[in-house]
């Protein structure tokens, strides 16, 4: 998955973000501070890096905070070679939405619907989001920064 971006698909009274996020926006997981995480580092700080992205990570429907799970956590290396440590994560969140019928639909909800993301890195590349927001024929992209660190999904 290209670093710093992602996809939030709408199924099943669902939201699904699959995100990479740059290693460097967590605290305490990197041991060795090689700016890397290995797969004993993943596994070691698991639940850390769990509760670290759910305190960063939230989807809002009016002012409500939905209910979210880290369902998936895996190394994200676009280098081969090098696929044992990774300086990004690919992360799978599940959102639970609110009932349809007080939505009316996902798609007409999309304008109350807001994400928010604190995951920054310390390089200069690490500072943005590029996300593709996907509802069934309906797709739209966001981005989100540093200095705006939460988006409505259709503006």
């Amino acid at each position: 998955m290209v670093p710093q971006r992602g996809i939030l698909n709408f199924k099943d009274g669902f939201g699904y973000l699959a995100l990479s996020i740059p290693v460097s926006s967590l605290s305490g997981v990197d041991d060795d501070m090689d700016g890397t995480l290995s797969i004993k580092e993943l596994s070691d700080h698991q639940d850390s890096i769990i509760s670290q992205i759910n305190n960063r990570i939230d989807l809002t429907y009016k002012t409500v905070t939905l209910l979210k799970e880290v369902a998936y956590i895996e190394l994200n290396s676009l280098d081969p070679e090098h696929y044992l440590n990774a300086d990004q994560l690919i992360v799978l969140t599940r959102f639970t939405l609110p009932v349809i019928s007080e939505m009316g639909s996902v798609r007409l909800a999309l304008k109350s619907l807001k994400l928010a993301i604190n995951l920054f890195g310390v390089k200069d590349n690490e500072n943005s989001f590029h996300l593709t927001i996907i509802d069934l024929s309906y797709k739209t992209e966001i981005n989100i920064n540093s200095d705006r660190i939460s988006s409505y999904l259709q503006q």
